[in-house]
């Protein structure tokens, strides 16, 4: 083990534990009115990916906005490096020492009659949509599940959700352009699309007769569907719905968007924002997934809508009076991708914080994070106390004055979103990613790989009462 690596595991260690300020949780409220929930999650986004993290070259003037109406939580780290783990977390309260998900463990294969899905969610655990579910709220959940296929108990409509529309499978949603997407448990066929993989690979650059770059070698890695399109609508839909029919119902409506995760497939008219001249060569797909003729110019473009996204969230919000009764979080599931065509140099991705992806290094696992709650947060304001996915069941069932399981693993953040210290369990682990985890085992040293990287093993920790620790396998 390098002297480096065990540095970076005990100040991680150190930074969730002492420097969190002693101060005891706020009890549960009851709220005569519960406010409504929007919880935003992005797909591989870097920590220093939108303007109010420090991004210089991607324009994301809604999610500014946020951060400038609300918090920005500096130093709020996923649950996990991958996809899947992270999700299972912030859904339901527990680090990945507790937590049943541990790896992007597939069920089914790549081809379109494969059977869809990730390892399912067992219905067993308590999600967030559950619990705020119990306390009368609409749910909803709109974007990539990850967490259970087609009919199995993982399925978000099992999970405590009344409506769900996207994908339920991961390996799907590498395409912006699939054939079809769910909506509860109905296929929802998008018929301007015909099925192609979504890892492919250009021998040659596709060039016009003069040697200059044809643009159209690449139109055959677009439909006619776009994917993130149909989800903002239904989205948008389905709270204009939610307000229209019933006023004064509380709804959570949770956002995992696909966006920016790789494949690099951006509607036209938001690559051509931005310069030509940033793009010198052609991606083929050389790193997997799918070639694109301006990757910089796509990558850039492809933030910019989802930023436009929340952008239209925030005017619904505004349109329908929601606003001062409606707390919004931004976040993302972990750092950026190392692969597809991402260049993360170019954009100086994590801000300067080393890893990526798949990595237990700040780079994979520190999230740009705002809340926006009105009368609660302050405008503009940052705070560095370090929380992670994990604490966002036990805040949000505290915001809505809803009963939550008593063994969870993360801590109510209300104290911070009110400008007041918070205190940190004396117990935690961030980063597991085992391939099969069948049951919840307790927080003991286990051999374990890293699916999206490849290693035989890596880092791993465990947590044990009253301190941290961690192995390496």
């Amino acid at each position: 083990m390098s002297h480096r690596m065990h540095t970076f595991l005990i100040a991680i260690a150190f930074v969730l534990v002492t420097d969190s300020r002693a101060f005891p949780q706020t009890p549960k409220a009851g709220p005569a009115t519960p406010p409504n929930i929007v919880f935003i999650m992005a797909d591989d986004l870097g920590y220093g990916e939108v303007g109010c993290f420090g991004q210089k070259k991607i324009q994301t003037p809604n999610i500014d906005r946020l951060a400038a109406e609300g918090l920005r939580l500096t130093r709020h780290y996923s649950g996990s490096a991958v996809c899947a783990p992270t999700r299972c977390s912030l859904l339901t309260g527990r680090h990945t020492g507790h937590a049943v998900i541990r790896g992007n463990k597939e069920v089914g294969g790549w081809g379109p009659e494969d059977p869809e899905g990730q390892w399912p969610l067992p219905a067993s655990e308590v999600t967030i949509a559950e619990v705020l579910k119990a306390r009368g709220y609409a749910t909803g959940a709109f974007g990539k599940w990850g967490l259970g296929g087609p009919g199995s108990e993982g399925h978000p409509c099992f999970q405590g959700f009344d409506h769900f529309y996207g994908y339920l499978c991961q390996r799907v949603a590498h395409n912006y352009y699939p054939t079809h997407l769910w909506r509860n448990h109905d296929v929802d066929v998008l018929g301007g699309n015909h099925y192609f993989s979504a890892h492919q690979r250009l021998k040659d650059k596709p060039l016009l007769a003069d040697g200059s770059l044809d643009p159209a070698g690449f139109d055959q890695f677009r439909g006619k569907d776009y994917a993130p399109e149909e989800i903002i609508t239904e989205l948008l839909g389905w709270i204009r719905a939610q307000h229209r029919d019933n006023p004064d119902r509380p709804f959570f409506c949770y956002y995992p968007t696909i966006i920016p995760h790789v494949a690099l497939q951006t509607l036209p008219e938001w690559t051509g924002r931005y310069p030509e001249d940033w793009d010198q060569t052609s991606y083929l797909g050389e790193q997997g997934y799918l070639p694109n003729a301006r990757p910089h110019a796509a990558y850039a473009g492809v933030i910019s809508y989802m930023d436009h996204n929340v952008g239209r969230i925030l005017d619904l919000l505004d349109e329908l009076g929601l606003t001062d009764n409606t707390i919004v979080v931004f976040t993302s599931d972990n750092g950026a991708t190392y692969v597809g065509g991402v260049d993360r140099a170019f954009f100086d991705s994590h801000a300067g914080l080393r890893g990526q992806k798949g990595n237990l290094y700040e780079g994979g696992i520190r999230m740009p994070t705002v809340v926006r709650w009105p009368g609660h947060t302050t405008p503009g304001a940052s705070d560095a106390t370090p929380s992670y996915h994990p604490d966002w069941l036990p805040t949000l069932a505290s915001i809505a004055g809803a009963s939550a399981p008593a063994d969870l693993d993360g801590t109510s953040l209300v104290p911070v979103l009110s400008t007041t210290p918070i205190g940190r369990p004396t117990t935690g682990c961030i980063g597991n990613l085992r391939r099969a985890p069948s049951s919840r085992p307790s927080c003991s040293p286990a051999k374990t790989g890293n699916p999206d990287v490849g290693s035989p093993s890596g880092p791993t920790w465990r947590s044990t009462p009253r301190r941290w620790s961690f192995t390496i396998s």
